[in-house]
């Protein structure tokens, strides 16, 4: 894996996503990517391999695996259980699911348990 994440076109999507849609600069809050590389230690997996797994080839086309999107929303959920606060995990959370729907892999959040 790369040590600049932004080598990523994943990594370049998800920052030309969050810039067209809020208008925000993500390269403002570095814990943005801190997050993204935490998280790909804890999978083991670079943030296009992640996105990959998130997919499969049809006849029709890409689509969405459901195994694949399944998978890494509970290893969101496990990742973020390792922070303390509840705020500190949904936040986690956030960024991480951030990631996957600007790549188009849409994944809902699950409550915020106190």
């Amino acid at each position: 894996m790369h040590d600049d994440l932004r080598q990523y076109a994943t990594v370049r999507t998800w920052f030309d996503g969050l810039r067209q849609q809020s208008g925000m600069d993500p390269e403002a809050d570095p814990t943005r990517l801190e997050t993204l590389q935490r998280f790909c230690a804890f999978v083991e997996r670079d943030p296009d391999t992640i996105v990959q797994e998130c997919l499969r080839e049809t006849a029709a086309g890409t689509k969405i695996s459901v195994k694949g999107r399944r998978l890494y929303a509970q290893k969101i959920d496990e990742f973020a259980a390792q922070a303390g606060a509840a705020r500190q995990r949904a936040a986690i959370g956030s960024t991480l699911r951030s990631f996957l729907i600007h790549n188009g892999i849409f994944l809902q959040s699950a409550p915020v348990l106190r």
